[in-house]
């Protein structure tokens, strides 16, 4: 049990990370397809806010208390520094993608461990929990690999 805590605390501090960079490159992002790119970094962090609470409902079944204050995220998280956002410089909308990509990587193993570990704990409610939130990511990978150029 305690190896799925830990995985999802992971998960959370993870998920929280994706919710603050994507919000923040939302408003950063610029370039000839800006509306496109504004709306789907809106998609991923409403969607990342709104997976937030149930992470947290999560632990809580499992008798562990959610972490969210900085330390706990930097503690927990898996995915790297994001890219620093200074002042008024806007960031080329590949970097940001670039990044997403690889964090959204990272974030799908973090999940895929933490569902390998609620079966091995007959947590069947977690395990569909974070079945669904691999496939949002591995939705959301897809859109941004198509965005890269990497999808044939």
């Amino acid at each position: 049990m305690n190896e799925l805590i830990a995985l999802l605390q992971s998960a959370l501090a993870n998920n929280f990370a994706l919710y603050t960079e994507s919000h923040q490159n939302h408003w950063a992002v610029a370039g000839p397809d800006f509306p496109q790119y504004h709306e789907f970094l809106k998609n991923i962090y409403e969607d990342a806010q709104s997976a937030t609470d149930t992470y947290g409902e999560r632990l809580r079944q499992l008798g562990a208390y959610p972490g969210l204050n900085p330390d706990q995220i930097e503690v927990n998280r898996r995915v790297p520094e994001a890219i620093e956002i200074d002042g008024p410089a806007l960031i080329d909308p590949v970097e940001i993608f670039q990044q997403l990509n690889a964090w959204i990587e990272i974030i799908i193993a973090t999940l895929q461990d933490a569902f390998d570990a609620a079966t091995s704990v007959r947590e069947y409610g977690i395990q569909n929990f974070l079945a669904d939130r691999i496939d949002v990511h591995k939705q959301q990978q897809w859109m941004i690999d198509s965005i890269l150029g990497l999808n044939p």
